[in-house]
């Protein structure tokens, strides 16, 4: 059954509550900045509408949902009739909106949390978990902390609505940020190597925001991979929450194994994926010696190499991962191979086997060559 949306809906938050979950702007927009965070609310809506109708549910499927990261109630405000069937909650780490939700949206459960995890929530709470512009701010490793929470409070069969800055947005950020130029290039280079871009050097400083609020961008390749390991993807929808890209996951069933990354040489059977990783990495014991062959005399060899260093001996990476990166430091000085490894790293499939194996087999016949020369 579709939303139903009053005209008599709570109140629109204050302008100083608005300020805080959206772009600045100039002080004689105050009105129209308030329209249209009511307004915008109703469109992002119905946007999650259409993503759950690609999954065969709507809204009234579910017995309880979590806005996480809810600010001032932009979608808890028009939920009043879902909240007729549904029990509503709402979660952000800002105390002040919740006071105000508490006060002024009476069908509403509000809580305030904390920035890291974990919640009060009891395990397994929730069938429906969404959220608009969290993850476009939060760096890697507090992305990875909040997954596995809300993979803990999502019941099996759950789905969550989680957006994203992808490509579209990333696009529109290089052309603000300068086009072309040194530092839009660096970034670029980044997003499309480690797949997650984080921007501290934004217009969040000295904002009312925590030190750890930024900007972040994701290619969608990095979130079908890394967030499969809490969740199986169920569809990915570009724009699909107005601006942003729109990723939905479900939760599975504890006793049935995760979606594995095409390319990738490990079963992704934990929840959070740590035991595959771990395992992954305990039967592949890197020699960095050889790998300080294989990059020398490359562009900045050693920050490759610190940073494989770092992911192998956090047991972070897969072996596939390892050579991934690994091609990718060796190749970047060339544009026209880097194009055709793109390809490769963007599907992972056996292509990147070949090569791994090429490279591990010329590497011991290298070694072999100096022994007898010896």
């Amino acid at each position: 059954m579709p939303l139903r949306f009053s005209e008599q809906r709570p109140p629109i938050p204050p302008i100083d509550l608005i300020q805080r979950v959206v772009p600045p702007f100039d002080p004689s927009r105050r009105e129209m900045e308030k329209k249209a965070f009511d307004e915008e609310a109703i469109r992002q809506l119905a946007g999650l509408e259409r993503a759950l109708a690609i999954v065969g549910r709507d809204f009234s499927d579910f017995r309880r949902v979590l806005d996480f990261g809810c600010g001032p109630g932009r979608y808890l405000r028009h939920l009043e009739s879902l909240a007729e069937t549904t029990e509503v909650h709402g979660a952000d780490i800002d105390a002040q909106v919740i006071d105000w939700l508490r006060e002024n949206v009476p069908y509403g459960r509000f809580e305030a949390i904390s920035p890291d995890p974990p919640t009060t929530y009891p395990d397994k709470h929730f069938d429906l978990i969404l959220n608009h512009s969290v993850f476009t701010h939060l760096p890697e490793p507090l992305q990875d902390a909040w997954m596995h929470e809300l993979h803990r409070i999502s019941e099996p069969g759950g789905v969550l609505l989680l957006t994203i800055h992808s490509t579209p947005q990333w696009n529109r950020a290089a052309h603000d940020i300068g086009q072309g130029g040194d530092q839009v290039e660096r970034m670029r280079a980044t997003l499309e190597q480690e797949g997650i871009l984080f921007i501290r050097d934004d217009s969040f400083i000295g904002s009312t925001h925590p030190d750890f609020y930024h900007t972040t961008f994701h290619a969608p390749w990095y979130v079908f991979e890394r967030w499969t390991r809490w969740f199986d993807l169920a569809a990915y929808v570009p724009l699909g929450s107005d601006t942003q890209d729109l990723v939905v996951m479900r939760r599975r069933p504890d006793d049935e194994p995760g979606q594995r990354p095409i390319g990738h040489g490990t079963e992704a059977g934990s929840a959070d994926g740590s035991a595959a990783a771990a395992a992954a990495a305990a039967s592949f014991e890197v020699d960095f010696g050889r790998l300080e062959q294989v990059v020398a005399g490359r562009p900045q060899p050693q920050t490759l190499l610190g940073r494989i260093k770092r992911r192998v001996l956090a047991r972070d990476l897969d072996r596939q991962e390892v050579v991934n990166r690994l091609l990718v430091g060796v190749l970047q000085e060339n544009a026209r191979e880097l194009r055709m490894v793109r390809g490769g790293l963007y599907d992972l499939g056996q292509r990147l086997s070949v090569v791994a194996n090429e490279l591990r087999d010329e590497l011991r016949e290298s070694e072999r060559d100096r022994a007898s020369r010896g």
